[in-house]
Order: structure tokens, then C-alpha cells, then sequence
């Protein structure tokens, strides 16, 4: 099998619980940076047409909802 580079077409930018809950639990750096970058990351993928997947868990419990600007953004397509 030969090896293909990651692209648009063969890839995927998946997100994992950035939630308002668990981000409060990070502190290996600003909140702020990591919303800014996360957003960055999606709408680069957005931009590039590859697919965005979003997860979340235990959204009725300390994890909360999804960020805020991630969820209805990207449904909108930033």
C-alpha cells in the first residue's frame, strides 16, 4: 500500500469534547487561546472542505455543552 498525505478528500478534523465544562478543567494553557485555536482549526478544515466531526459527552453533567461559537458555527459553516 502506498502511502497518500492527508487531505481534504482522505481526512477528517475531529474535535473531542470542547466543552464548557472540561475546558475549565485544562490549565496547561489560556481558555481563551485554546477556544481561538480550536475555532481556527475548524474553520481551516471548513475552508478546505474537509468534514468536521464534533463529540461531546455528558452534556446534562459538569462536562456542560459544547463551546460556544463551535457547535452552531460550524452547522452554519463558520
Amino acid at each position: 500500500m502506498a502511502y497518500e498525505r492527508f487531505n481534504a478528500d482522505n481526512a477528517a478534523m475531529l474535535l473531542i469534547d470542547h466543552q464548557v465544562g472540561t475546558i475549565e478543567w485544562m490549565h496547561s494553557a489560556p481558555k481563551k487561546d485554546v477556544i481561538r485555536n480550536t475555532l481556527a482549526l475548524a474553520k481551516t478544515a471548513k475552508e478546505l472542505g474537509m468534514p468536521v466531526v464534533l463529540t461531546s459527552s455528558q452534556e446534562d453533567q459538569a462536562q456542560g455543552l459544547l463551546l460556544p461559537g463551535t457547535d452552531g458555527d460550524l452547522a452554519r459553516g463558520l
